[in-house]
Order: C-alpha cells, then structure tokens, then sequence
C-alpha cells in the first residue's frame, strides 16, 4: 500500500478479513509509536534501523541516508 493509505487501523481491519498488509508508513499518524518518530530519528546516523512488533505485526523503521526516514508496516495471518 502507499503510505497515503495504510494505517494501524486499516491493516487491522484487513487482518479480520484474511488478507495480509504491507507498506510504507507516513511519520504524522497518530498510531506510529514515540520511539519511531521523526523527533527520535532526526539525528539518527545513516544505517540506523529500529523495530517495533508485536504477534503478527512488524514495523521498522529505516535511516537509509542523513534527514531520511522510512518506516515500513506489515501485518500478516499468524497460522
């Protein structure tokens, strides 16, 4: 999904109906944790990798270069 459109609600509204979520993740939405906000990146050194996940959800967050942050969602049936 683009990031326009995914959220932590949206994939778990999906998650209910079977069909597994990936995409890039906006750094304005309100169900992004504190820890993988730009405030906490801003000064990240290029490299820089942080990870947030829980039973069948996994978001990281890249630093692939200095003032970049790309954060990546994906959600999936845990069988």
């Amino acid at each position: 999904m683009d990031r326009k459109f995914i959220t932590m609600f949206v994939a778990t509204k999906l998650l209910k109906e079977k069909v597994t979520t990936i995409g890039t993740m906006r750094s304005d939405r309100r169900d992004l944790p504190t820890e993988l906000r730009p405030v906490f990146l801003k000064n990240s050194q290029p490299g820089t990798v942080r990870y947030a996940f829980t039973e069948n959800t996994i978001l990281v967050s890249n630093v692939p270069k200095k003032g970049k942050v790309v954060r990546v969602l994906a959600r999936n049936i845990v069988t």
